[in-house]
């Protein structure tokens, strides 16, 4: 009997679709589904033929080596590591925020990051919010973190991390608004409910980004 295959893709594929501004409608119609089932798609992160995945790599101009993976269904299983070159150097007119992020499951994830104090709301809480970095002095600190500068490269890293694992990244003002807009929102957090994580001080939850 013959297994079957699946063509699973590497990055989020309606995130995707949103950062090149197309419709689910122009998008099913180029691949000769109904949006019904390029939803399906979208959910599963995964088409059953080869010829679909081509199709979808040619319309967000991506290269299908690199971004899909053909899976056996029957042990749902296989391995591969994200492939993005670290930039020679950021943005210099750019703000860049070090996040902590942990994939919980396939859908949802865990992002913290280092708040700084707004003023206090109440008598127990504060008003926080998430605090830039100086990415030089990150970056001779940690001379492998993976730097991010915009939406493509957020979605390509982030569907390639290791669920439960926790990653460290830094990630420019610029992809947080296309990706992470939530975590650049005010937080009302107790100083009790801060945390210490690698040394860094003043770590909040910044929230869960959770895939309909």
């Amino acid at each position: 009997m013959k297994n079957k295959v699946r063509y699973q893709s590497k990055t989020d594929l309606k995130l995707l679709r949103e950062l090149h501004h197309l419709s689910k409608e122009c998008v099913a119609n180029y691949i000769n589904y109904s949006t019904r089932t390029l939803e399906r798609i979208e959910k599963e992160n995964a088409v059953t033929t080869e010829y679909t995945a081509r199709q979808l790599c040619d319309l967000y101009n991506i290269n299908y080596n690199k971004f899909f993976i053909k899976i056996n269904k029957k042990n749902n299983c296989t391995k591969y590591i994200a492939q993005i070159e670290r930039p020679d150097k950021v943005d210099d007119a750019e703000e860049y925020y070090l996040l902590y992020v942990r994939r919980i499951d396939t859908r949802k994830d865990c992002i913290a990051g280092k708040v700084m104090w707004i003023e206090n709301y109440g008598r127990h809480k504060e008003r926080r919010v998430l605090r830039p970095i100086n990415v030089a002095a990150v970056i001779e600190q940690r001379k492998d973190i993976q730097i991010i500068n915009n939406g493509y490269e957020w979605v390509i890293w982030y569907y390639n991390l290791i669920i439960g694992k926790m990653y460290h990244v830094v990630v420019s003002k610029r992809c947080m608004k296309e990706c992470l807009r939530f975590c650049l929102d005010e937080i009302i957090v107790s100083p009790k409910d801060l945390m210490i994580y690698d040394g860094a001080t003043d770590i909040a939850f910044l929230g869960t980004k959770k895939r309909q």
